[in-house]
């Protein structure tokens, strides 16, 4: 689970595994997972965790899909998981196979008016 995007876009991760806390940095991360023939340009593979070894996989909304419960962890966690997404997008960080399938992908911006409105002291859990 996603805890925290610093400002320097470090993220803080809460591994599902062993519920170990780490940080990684954007260029350890690529928008994009390719398996055999399948492709999905809205999930985030996470690096493996090297505690435990789990391995995480974070799912960017889709187009015009709203949470159903504005406000709760869920929600808070997927606007994170979105506005992630987003900045690798924009900085060109998807995986080569899936550009070379879908073409270049467009970032899915989360309005800056919500991120405001759910993270007035910035990307992050209380």
């Amino acid at each position: 689970m996603l805890e925290r995007i610093d400002d320097d876009w470090r993220v803080a991760q809460r591994c599902a595994g062993c519920d170990k806390q780490r940080e990684l940095q954007l260029t350890e991360m690529n928008v994009g997972t390719i398996v055999g023939h399948a492709f999905d340009a809205r999930s985030l593979v996470l690096p493996l965790c090297p505690a435990c070894g789990s391995r995480e996989v974070l799912i960017a909304s889709a187009e015009g899909e709203t949470h159903p419960f504005p406000g709760s962890v869920g929600h808070l966690h997927q606007l994170l998981v979105d506005h992630l997404c987003a900045t690798l997008v924009e900085r060109g960080r998807v995986l080569p196979d899936v550009v070379k399938r879908r073409g270049l992908l467009k970032p899915a911006l989360v309005a800056k008016d919500s991120l405001a409105q759910w993270f007035p002291d910035g990307f992050k859990f209380e």
